[in-house]
């Protein structure tokens, strides 16, 4: 796991979701420091959307 965030932070890529490329909020990271989602993308992961 800490791993992957240095990787991230070697790259450029802390703190953006990988998904979206959107910034990840401070608050979320501070709470999860190994976020690589924005919280939209963590609840459209969580809860997708079924196609009736």
């Amino acid at each position: 796991l800490r791993e992957r965030v240095y990787a991230r932070i070697a790259a450029g890529t802390y703190g953006r979701c990988a998904p979206c490329g959107a910034a990840i909020s401070p608050a979320r990271l501070d709470a999860l420091p190994a976020a690589d989602t924005c919280i939209t993308c963590a609840s459209t992961r969580r809860h997708p959307r079924s196609s009736r």
